[in-house]
């Protein structure tokens, strides 16, 4: 069995909360492993030597799927957020999964850009202290950054938020109705209805979110000891998802965690000039895709 449904993106938009949300429908077999990250580019940082499109068979990723029920079941899903970036996943999925379902979550990029800075300053702790907000922004929009520059999440922030240049590439080799758009917001502030209208979309039951408590996922956070948390990193892919995972990170998040403050130290001035970077290419996404980016020409972070 292979998937028939993948959240290929974007990052920091929500989709470890929607793959845990779609998970836990019983018409849903998700992935143990959220991010099996099987058709990521060679180039990527985030390439996995032991399991890849390049170097092993199909078989390889098959194998994540294999306690699908299809009896019960009938939705598969993975959700690796960075697909919608890889030459490989345009390339290979629909070699090998023809008539593969793909959902987008696109979140206003202002506030994704800003997401990535902290979750790689503070949940991965890879993003040096000595970089300010205001500098990232400032060498983002210069096309200096200078840091970091193996990690093409933290190196190309900037262009990944141009959503319509990647998709119009997804629209060439995945047939339009098997392409879903969602937005973070919605998804965040209107949960039920974004899940009954996914729910829909994929012709599992809606009823299901009815009393769904919507548990999130994949907040940012701040480190207290980043040796410890680089040891916690490297072994949590490892530990397949179930309550223990939940109760191990629970646990550790606990002790070695702290809630991240939003507010920035950097100037209004330069979120603004985030806006005014995003604006046209916001304005070409609502005028080629019909995604409402009204409420994209502000920031959560202005006046935080």
């Amino acid at each position: 069995m292979l998937p028939n449904l993948i959240i290929a993106g974007v990052p920091k938009a929500g989709t470890s909360s929607l793959h845990k949300w779609l998970s836990d429908h019983p018409s849903v077999f998700g992935s143990q492993i959220k991010e099996l990250q099987f058709f990521m580019d060679r180039e990527s940082s985030v390439f996995r030597k032991d399991s890849n499109c390049y170097d092993n068979p199909i078989s390889e990723y098959h194998k994540h799927f294999s306690a699908f029920n299809p009896e019960k079941q009938q939705i598969a899903l993975e959700a690796t957020p960075g697909y919608i970036y890889q030459d490989a996943a345009l390339k290979e999925m629909p070699k090998h999964i023809p008539d593969i379902k793909i959902i987008f979550v696109l979140r206003n990029p202002t506030d994704r850009f800003i997401s990535i800075f902290n979750y790689f300053q503070n949940n991965v702790g890879i993003l040096s202290r000595n970089i300010s907000l205001s500098k990232f922004i400032s060498d983002s929009l210069d096309n200096s950054i200078t840091y970091n520059t193996n990690n093409e999440f933290i190196s190309q922030a900037l262009k990944h938020g141009i959503y319509y240049s990647y998709l119009e590439k997804w629209l060439q080799v995945i047939k339009k109705e098997n392409i879903l758009i969602l937005r973070f917001e919605d998804l965040m502030f209107q949960k039920k209805e974004t899940l009954e209208f996914v729910s829909k979309y994929l012709n599992i039951k809606s009823s299901f979110y009815d009393r769904y408590d919507f548990p999130a996922e994949n907040k940012t956070y701040t480190v207290r000891n980043h040796f410890i948390h680089s040891i916690a990193r490297s072994i949590r892919g490892r530990i397949p998802q179930s309550k223990l995972r939940d109760l191990i990170r629970n646990v550790y998040r606990n002790s070695n965690t702290k809630a991240s403050s939003s507010k920035q130290s950097t100037s209004q001035e330069d979120i603004l000039k985030l806006i005014d970077y995003y604006k046209s290419h916001n304005k070409r996404l609502n005028q080629l895709y019909g995604i409402n980016t009204d409420d994209w020409n502000s920031s959560k972070y202005i006046n935080a």
